[in-house]
Order: structure tokens, then C-alpha cells, then sequence
């Protein structure tokens, strides 16, 4: 298992690529991205994965969305704040030896279209795991 922080809900590994050094590149693999989705002020607001494989989205504690990519989630209503966000991938199988995968989550709003989900939209907290995972990746 490997732990990392990243700054949104997105990543592209090429075929015959590892998405960590700590893996072989013949196996699928599954993410999750954990975290807290912050919306500037009240907002219906839909949702979409783009990619391929598998996912499930849960915001605020409520599977929104899941199932084989593309998925797209019907309008939610979000306060103004901080609400948990889950969001797990599973790559796709392929022909023995391939290994890629693809996720974006995107959003749209009442006054704008899909976009991807901005950086500045995220927070999240270092846990003991990706603290462990940072030292491992790093030789300590």
C-alpha cells in the first residue's frame, strides 16, 4: 500500500506504467482519494468522473455516484463549507502485462458549465498512514 497527497481528484498513468514505484506495472490497481470538498457559498451542483474502470464518489457522507466510468451524478444542494469527500478508482483490466488508468472529477454549478474540480476546492488533513508512506517513499 502507498499513500500520497495530492491536490485534486485526477491522474493519468500510461500504459506499462506503475502508479507507484512501489508496484508492478502487470497488476490493476484501486485508489482513494479522501478528503474535504469546500463550496464558497450554497450551490446545486452535479458531479462527473471521467476516465475508465470503476468508481464510486460519496460527498458529505452519500454515495453520489458508482459504477463503470463515465459516471455523472444528479444535482445535489451543498451549504456553503466543508463536506467529506470519498471518491475510490479501480483500473480496468487489460491484456496481460498492461496496466493504465485514467480518472478527472469534474462539477458543474447554476451559473457554470463542467469544469474540473479546482485544487483551490480541496482540503485535506496528513494522517499517520501518508506520514508512513511520505518517510517510506523518501528511504527513511
Amino acid at each position: 500500500m502507498n499513500a500520497t497527497v495530492v491536490d485534486r481528484v485526477a491522474f493519468n498513468v500510461p500504459e506499462s506504467t506503475p502508479i507507484t514505484p512501489f508496484m508492478k506495472t502487470s497488476k490493476p490497481f484501486e485508489t482513494v482519494f479522501e478528503g474535504t470538498l469546500v463550496t464558497e457559498e450554497r450551490d446545486t451542483l452535479s458531479f462527473r468522473l471521467e476516465g475508465n474502470g470503476t468508481a464510486m464518489l460519496q460527498i458529505a457522507g452519500k454515495e453520489i455516484a458508482s459504477g463503470s466510468l463515465p459516471l455523472e451524478s444528479g444535482p445535489i444542494q451543498l451549504e456553503s463549507g466543508g463536506h467529506s469527500l470519498l471518491a475510490t478508482y479501480q483500473s480496468k483490466s487489460y491484456a496481460k502485462n498492461v496496466n493504465k488508468g485514467r480518472i478527472q472529477l469534474l462539477w458543474s454549478g447554476e451559473n457554470f458549465r463542467w469544469e474540473p474540480v479546482p485544487p483551490s476546492a480541496f482540503l485535506h488533513v496528513s494522517t499517520k498512514l501518508i506520514e508512513d508512506r511520505s518517510r517510506a517513499r523518501e528511504g527513511r
